[in-house]
């Protein structure tokens, strides 16, 4: 039996429940969250209340996910008395502003992935929670004028490996993937499913045959004169065995080392577009898994998908919790776990034909 859920949206304190339809949803390459509300209102006094620029706590079964800005108002019935509002979390602005230092600087020296990000992230209110190591002091940070907070923080996490992520409250998760598994799991097979719908892709537009991880210019004073093998000894190659044709891709490091050297890197980005490429998303009914907690993100979850020939745990990636005339509903997007590996500590599934080559 499926739970009844207790859906509320609270402004300054005072909670809503006149919400007809609702969807929520938060994805761990897209650094914070979103929702859409349809709210009925016939005698146009929440109108009042409910406008663009206000922020609202939504909450379920008591418990606060998200605290959220309601950006955009649309009316959408000739009554005027249904208002669907779509908004995002306070991680939207590091998405759209551009960033600088709190002491309007661009730059800063010997500092730690933390600390640098928790500077550019305080003026709007939000904090770091670190949830694993971020390795030793980065020489430099610099930020390109005109660049976004989302890209400076995406680019310093991809040199340790970190993955940034909003809770949609106040904290900015830098983590790891996760080897915690969720209390369900997903089975689609010619006797049995859990499942309501299913989609995905597999994709091969961002794989490249050779990837190359270059260097600063490490003493070099010319890069012109440089010989071969001086050039070699500053950059990492790694090879994808699926992509047959000639796709190179050469990636500039902003500094040597920073923990993860370049022929690391590279075996990195190899994989990472590989596995990042195979995206599912399965719809369940209900908003929790088997053990009655809601799903969370960055999880391992047991899939079960005949008709795909997967059988083993996958990453969960993004949730979408939706609640219409059909139900409530939760669509969990799941990937392969070593898309976000580095360095490659897991071993691939030989058996899983999803993940093969072809080119």
């Amino acid at each position: 039996m499926l739970n009844s859920y207790d859906f509320k949206v609270r402004i300054n304190g005072v909670a809503y429940d006149l919400v007809k339809g609702f969807s929520f949803s938060r994805d761990m390459s897209l650094m914070g969250s979103s929702f859409k509300l349809d709210l009925v209102d016939p005698d146009h006094e929440i109108l009042k209340i409910f406008r663009p620029g206000v922020k609202a706590q939504i909450e379920i079964d008591g418990v606060e996910i998200a605290r959220a800005w309601l950006e955009v108002l649309s009316i959408s019935d000739a009554k005027g008395t249904v208002y669907t509002y779509s908004g995002r979390d306070a991680f939207a602005d590091l998405i759209d502003c551009s960033a600088v230092f709190s002491d309007g600087s661009f730059s800063k020296k010997k500092i730690s992935l933390e600390k640098a990000i928790a500077d550019l992230i305080k003026p709007y209110g939000l904090a770091v929670k670190k949830l694993a190591d971020t390795g030793k002091l980065f020489d430099s940070v610099t930020i390109t004028p005109g660049e976004t907070v989302a890209n400076v923080i995406t680019r310093l996490c991809k040199y340790r490996a970190i993955f940034p992520y909003s809770d949609g409250v106040s904290n900015l998760l830098l983590a790891k993937p996760s080897d915690i598994k969720s209390g369900g799991r997903i089975y689609v097979t010619s006797e049995e499913s859990n499942i309501l719908t299913r989609a995905g892709q597999i994709s091969h537009v961002q794989r490249f045959s050779k990837v190359t991880v270059k260097g600063s210019n490490n003493g070099l004073s010319d890069w012109a004169s440089a010989t071969p093998t001086q050039l070699s000894q500053n950059e990492g190659v790694a090879f994808d065995p699926d992509i047959k044709r000639h796709r190179p891709l050469i990636i500039q490091a902003e500094s040597d080392g920073y923990d993860i050297d370049h022929k690391e890197r590279a075996v990195w980005e190899v994989r990472h577009r590989r596995f990042s490429g195979t995206e599912i998303s399965y719809t369940l009914p209900g908003w929790s898994s088997q053990n009655g907690d809601l799903w969370k993100m960055n999880s391992l979850i047991e899939v079960i998908d005949e008709d795909l020939f997967i059988h083993r745990n996958m990453l969960i990636k993004g949730i979408e919790l939706t609640r219409d005339d059909d139900g409530t509903k939760t669509k969990i997007t799941v990937a392969p776990s070593e898309a976000y590996d580095i360095p490659a500590t897991k071993q691939e599934d030989k058996d899983d034909a999803l993940w093969g080559g072809g080119a």
